[in-house]
């Protein structure tokens, strides 16, 4: 996973986490674990910013990168999950989502 894939990806699942948030059926339960995953993705960010904008030894960014990798791709699950959640809820209502 290259660094532009990396925040590429982190981009995309942070627009789906918050678009759950946009959710008619979206619960009390749902918005406390977008909000948590909204941070967790913003820091992400934050950190491949940093870790981008400034010169650092290669094997410091390696790790890094890879910590960031590992974190988006839990967090990737975890808004797959939450949307799968909130998609199911809606479905019992008989309303219909949007495609994200």
């Amino acid at each position: 996973m290259t660094i532009g894939d990396l925040h590429e990806g982190l981009e995309r699942i942070l627009k789906d986490a918050e678009a759950i948030n946009g959710g008619a059926d979206s619960n009390a339960e749902d918005l406390g674990r977008m909000a948590r995953y909204v941070a967790e993705i913003r820091s992400a960010l934050t950190e491949l910013n940093e870790l981008t904008a400034g010169p650092g030894r290669s094997t410091e960014q390696a790790a890094v990168l890879s910590s960031l990798a590992s974190r988006f791709w839990t967090l990737e699950g975890r808004v797959k999950e939450l949307r799968n959640d909130s998609e199911s809820r809606g479905e019992k209502k008989g309303k219909q989502w949007a495609s994200f």
